[in-house]
């Protein structure tokens, strides 16, 4: 799933509502899933840690290949990205709405790419 959301911010610009679409029920386990138990918010973390540390490395290859400012914070970057996607996915849920997803999208890429 990280390297979706890369390839997205990196690649694709108009594709992404198409695959968003798509991928979109997948996005919203975090929101669920980690209100159950300690165990399952343990296990919530874990994952979540785990896309952190997928879209983190995206961003420092990013960076490495020059396609993206060397003086971006990866880990509080991929941060950012993973709450603004989870807070968007959680409002497309609620509302049927993919506007703000996508503005969440748009603002990581435009900060990316600056």
């Amino acid at each position: 799933m990280a390297r979706i959301i890369i390839a997205l911010t990196v690649d694709s610009g108009h594709r992404r509502t198409r695959k968003l679409d798509s991928q979109v029920q997948n996005w919203g386990w975090a929101s669920e899933l980690g209100r159950s138990t300690p165990a399952a918010r343990a296990v919530t973390g874990q994952l979540i840690a785990q896309w952190q540390d997928a879209v983190r490395n995206g961003i420092t290859r990013m960076q490495a290949g020059g396609q993206i400012a060397a003086d971006i914070d990866a880990s509080r970057t991929a941060a950012a990205i993973i709450a603004a996607i989870q807070g968007g996915v959680t409002i497309l849920m609620a509302t049927g709405s993919t506007d703000y997803l996508e503005a969440a999208l748009d603002t990581s890429l435009a900060y990316l790419r600056r």
